[in-house]
């Protein structure tokens, strides 16, 4: 019974490996696809994972990359702040060069009561105050929540005003009533 078996196993698998064969065989002579005539062409972008493989960061740069593509600073701290008010640390920490990702969490962030809003303000060149404030809850009315000083640059200099991608360079805590829930950006240094 025992070789029964085994020879009925040797069977099937020369049989999946005969109709393997037959498949590579008729797709190799099988011509590509087209549409009206017009052959389809499959492009490879593998090119680009491999590229972030290779850096290490398992694609966070090429994510990262295209987020903080912005038209100007302040589209870019929109886009931050959305993150923020998702609660979404992974994504809220792709905005930042790479060497201040530490500073917020790489998970859930926040308290349990969600941010209302996010107010942006310029501070100097390049640098804006984030005040954010909860929700309303129960009979309270919306409290201040955070208040934090980011510093944008763009990730070329030569392509200032015309759009690109941004960096988050500095971000320093003011004032923070949340105990750090939604990360922990270093306080402001005193001169």
């Amino acid at each position: 019974m025992a070789t029964t078996r085994r020879f009925a196993g040797l069977v099937c698998l020369l049989l999946m490996s005969a109709a393997t064969a037959c498949a590579e065989t008729d797709n190799a002579q099988t011509p590509p696809p087209t549409i009206a005539g017009i052959p389809i062409v499959r492009t490879d972008h593998s090119h680009e994972a491999r590229r972030s493989e290779e850096a290490g960061d398992g694609g966070t740069d090429l994510i990262s990359g295209y987020l903080r593509q912005a038209d100007s600073p302040e589209q870019l701290l929109e886009n931050f702040s959305d993150a923020l008010r998702s609660r979404n640390g992974a994504v809220a920490r792709l905005f930042l060069q790479p060497e201040l990702r530490h500073v917020i969490k790489p998970q859930v962030i926040g308290a349990s009561t969600p941010l209302h809003r996010i107010d942006m303000n310029p501070a100097g060149p390049g640098q804006y105050t984030l005040t954010a404030y909860f929700a309303p809850y129960a009979d309270q009315p919306e409290q201040l929540a955070f208040e934090w000083r980011a510093t944008v640059e763009p990730e070329r200099p030569d392509l200032t005003g015309k759009g690109g991608r941004y960096f988050i360079t500095g971000l320093e805590c003011l004032l923070d009533a949340t105990g750090n829930a939604w990360g922990s950006p270093p306080p402001q240094q005193t001169p």
